[in-house]
């Protein structure tokens, strides 16, 4: 179970940040195919245990920041999340999109995302609460950043895990 802690990592699959100066920002419920297609690699990614395809889907200058304001590099992230899934095993991914902002080659998205699988034969089940960043270069979409607001390992119907700020219903 201990290696479970280091599951929280792979929760910061959601939401974008970017700004740009050549466009003006578009906010919506929608998400673009394109970004829709980095969040499915990186699922497809974790369920085959692809790190290398894990770690393309992301900017070589990446940075996570979990709830707590550790931040983490591209690579150490990577590595993060490869130590967390060692034992585990991750079966399939849900994106529910809160909010996405387009600007030019920058897009912002908060997004919900679960994870499902087993741990040590027991279910296994992950939620992340993030904003995600990404920009668009030569080689399309990339996340270049995400910021975990909250996320909780739930294991055999247990919480295991949680950090971070539940977030607040709507009134």
């Amino acid at each position: 179970m201990k290696r479970l802690l280091g599951s929280a990592a792979i929760i910061a699959l959601s939401g974008l940040v970017l700004s740009s100066a050549f466009a003006p920002a578009r906010a919506d419920d929608t998400l673009d195919p394109q970004i829709k297609a980095v969040y499915d690699a990186k699922c497809t990614a974790l369920k085959n245990a692809d790190f290398d395809a894990f770690a393309k889907t992301m900017s070589t200058d990446y940075v996570t920041t979990d709830p707590d304001g550790k931040k983490q590099s591209r690579d150490e992230y990577v590595a993060t999340v490869k130590a967390a899934l060692d034992g585990l095993d991750i079966t399939s991914c849900h994106f529910t999109l809160v909010k996405s902002v387009m600007s030019g080659n920058a897009a912002t998205v908060s997004m919900v995302t679960t994870f499902d699988g087993s741990a040590q034969g027991a279910p296994l089940n992950v939620m992340v609460r993030a904003t995600d960043t990404f920009e668009k270069t030569g080689e399309g979409w990339l996340e270049n950043g995400a910021t975990v607001a909250e996320q909780t390992v739930t294991v055999g119907g247990k919480v295991y895990q949680h950090i971070g700020t539940p977030a607040t219903p709507a009134p």
